[in-house]
Formats: structure tokens, sequence, C-alpha cells
């Protein structure tokens, strides 16, 4: 007979070493969860960055699509777009301050070639009805420059700026509309003095003829480079035959 310890001991050997083989079988396959489990985590992790990395690139478009439109004017609403170039030729004009059907003395209709507009305007003509009481004095060779009404330059609105004189606003009106004026003085600062306006000049209708200047009705006695005019003011140019 064998020994029956022996197979006692050789029957515990063989089922410690299956209880190992599955303790060892378990733990791998713990690990092998534990793993797949870490990587599947790890790639889920990775998925949502990508994702919030996405979206902050789209949340930046955005920003920076509407910081574009504010610069330029334009938002989302289509009432709040610039206007066209169409809409722009459309802005009213500064008026003149003339009445309808009168243009400003010397100022252009034809937008693209009108010149800064004048803060200050006044009324301004030139006459010379006097001489037709003293027809006989008038020389003869200027009968011709005698308008038959004897107006050379009918009542008109003319826009000159703040501090002119008046012989700069007659200077300015006769360059303006062709007549000629003839003058002496005026160097250095000097006193200007008006000698004729288209060619009917001092003396030509007697010996105390020759052209004054009235403003506001009144005549004055002075300079015409002397005298500042105001806004408003009425002027009118006479040839006075004494």
């Amino acid at each position: 007979m064998g020994d029956p310890s022996s197979g006692a001991n050789k029957d515990l050997l063989f089922r410690t070493g299956i209880i190992l083989a599955a303790a060892i079988m378990v733990i791998g396959v713990v690990m092998a969860i534990a793993t797949a489990q870490g990587w599947l985590t790890g790639a889920v992790g990775a998925e949502a960055d990508d994702a919030g990395s996405s979206e902050g690139v789209i949340v930046e478009a955005a920003d920076n699509a509407s910081e574009e439109q504010a610069s330029s004017g334009q938002g989302s609403d289509p009432e709040a777009r610039a206007p066209s170039a169409s809409e722009n030729d459309a802005t009213p004009m500064a008026s003149t301050g003339a009445q309808d059907g009168q243009s400003v003395l010397g100022e252009s209709t034809d937008a693209a070639a009108k010149p800064p507009q004048k803060a200050w305007q006044c009324s301004f003509s030139i006459e010379c009805t006097d001489i037709f009481d003293h027809w006989d004095e008038l020389a003869s060779d200027k009968a011709s420059v005698v308008p038959a009404n004897g107006v050379m330059l009918s009542s008109s609105p003319i826009a000159f700026d703040e501090g002119a004189t008046v012989f700069d606003v007659l200077k300015d009106a006769c360059s303006r509309t062709g007549i000629v004026l003839e003058h002496s003085g005026g160097l250095f600062g000097g006193a200007c003095y008006v000698e004729g306006l288209n060619g009917l000049r001092e003396f030509d209708c007697g010996p105390q003829s020759g052209w004054t200047f009235m403003v506001n009705g009144v005549r004055v006695n002075h300079s015409s480079s002397d005298y500042r005019l105001a806004n408003g003011d009425v002027v009118v140019w006479s040839y006075s035959c004494g």
C-alpha cells in the first residue's frame, strides 16, 4: 500500500495550482479592463477638448465678425446699414438765402462747380439814372455806354465774407458780371477811388460828376475800401452829376 499522506499532498498542490492560475487570470482580466477604461476615458477627453477648441474658434470668429460690422457701421439690422452713394447724393444742400427764382450774384448753379457758401449777404446794384437829367452835359462819346434804363446792374443778392468792404464787393461783382472797373489808390493799404464803371468815368457828365455809393439809403463820404459791410446791407452805386 502507498503512503496516504503523499497522495493528500499531491492533491493539495494540484488545488493550489488551480487557484493560483485562476487568480492570475482574474488579475489579468481586471488589468485589461482597467487599461481599456483608461484608454476610453482619454479618448473621450481628447474628443471633448477638440470639440471645445472648435467651439472656441467658431465663437471667436463670430465675435470678430461682429466687431468688423460694428466698426464699419453695419449691424445685423438691415435698417442700420450705411447709406449708399445715391442716398448721399440726395443730401439737401444749404440754402443760399436768395428769393425763389434768384441766385446769389456770380454763384454757379452747378452743384459740382459751386464754390463754398459765404456767410453774409447784401443787396447790390449799380445805376446812372442821374445822367438823364443832365444829358446835355454828357460827353458825346459816352452816350453808348449809358443803358436805356440807366441801370448797369439791377439789385441782386451777393454773398461775401465777414469783414469785406464795399470796394471788395464791388470788385467781386464787376469781376463776375464783366463790368469794367477803373480805380486808383489801394497800394500798401491806401484808400481806393473808383474812377469809372463800364466806360463811364468821372467828369464825363459835368465837372462835378463821378461815382458815389450809398449804404441802406445813406450816402457815405468815406472811401469804399474803408467801409466794412454788415450782413443784410443794401448797397447802391450811383453816378452823380453833382
